[in-house]
C-alpha cells in the first residue's frame, strides 16, 4: 500500500506534496526528524530552500493530510505509480496557484 499526502500549516499557503509506502504517521515523524538532523533544534534562524517539508515546520500547526491510497503487490510498480501521481499534484497545484511552493521534482 502507498499513500499520496500533503503537509500544510494554517499560517501559510505553502504546501509540500509527497508519497510513501510507510504509514503516514511514520513518514510525518521522519519529516519532523529531518528538521533536527539538518538544522539542529531550531530552524527559525536558518535559511531554508522554499518549500521543503522542513520549511513548513516553522509553523506550530503543521499537519499531514492524506490525499490518495494506492494498492499494488509489485512494490517497484507501486513506487513508480506514486511518483507519477505526486508529480501530477505538484504540477496542478503550481498551475493554478502560481508562486506557491513546490517540492524537489520541479
Amino acid at each position: 500500500t502507498g499513500f499520496i499526502y500533503k503537509i500544510v500549516a494554517d499560517d501559510t499557503n505553502k504546501v509540500y506534496y509527497g508519497f510513501t509506502t510507510q504509514t503516514l504517521s511514520i513518514r510525518f515523524s521522519g519529516h519532523k526528524r529531518d528538521v533536527t538532523r539538518k538544522f539542529g533544534l531550531s530552524i527559525y534562524d536558518k535559511p531554508i530552500k522554499p518549500c521543503t517539508s522542513v520549511e513548513l515546520f516553522k509553523y506550530p500547526n503543521t499537519r499531514v493530510e492524506l490525499l490518495e491510497t494506492h494498492n499494488n503487490q509489485d512494490k517497484s510498480f507501486l513506487k513508480k505509480q506514486l511518483l507519477e501521481v505526486e508529480k501530477g499534484y505538484i504540477e496542478r497545484f503550481r498551475k493554478y496557484c502560481p508562486g506557491r511552493c513546490v517540492n524537489k521534482y520541479l
